[in-house]
């Protein structure tokens, strides 16, 4: 009885962790821009940490850009290089879009 109890709080400890948002970050890839809007489809390489889909991203200047609502390569989910549906409400991000501001980052909420 007391390993299913200790099992199941292992379970829930996992869970818990994955619901966090961890740093990732990713570099926009300009040459492969798929679709500008609703959502913009970009080529992206995984440089570090987890990205998942449904998080916010932000640039180097801490400005929010949008948030990631789906992430393929060769039609699987996977990090990497890939593609990235991203549902961005800065308007024209993706053709205005310089060498420096190419890294985009996790928004970490404060809580």
């Amino acid at each position: 009885m007391i390993y299913g109890s200790r099992r199941k709080k292992e379970e829930l400890e996992k869970k818990r962790r994955e619901d966090y948002t961890h740093p990732g970050m990713i570099k926009f890839l300009p040459e492969y821009i798929f679709r500008v809007s609703h959502p913009a489809v970009i080529g992206v390489r995984v440089l570090g940490g987890r990205i998942k889909v449904d998080m916010k991203l932000m640039d180097q200047d801490g400005k929010s850009i949008g948030s990631i609502k789906g992430m393929q390569s060769d039609n699987k989910q996977c990090g990497g290089n890939s593609s990235a549906e991203l549902q961005s409400h800065r308007r024209g991000y993706c053709r205005q879009t310089d060498q420096r501001r190419r890294y985009l980052f996790t928004d970490i909420p404060e809580k």
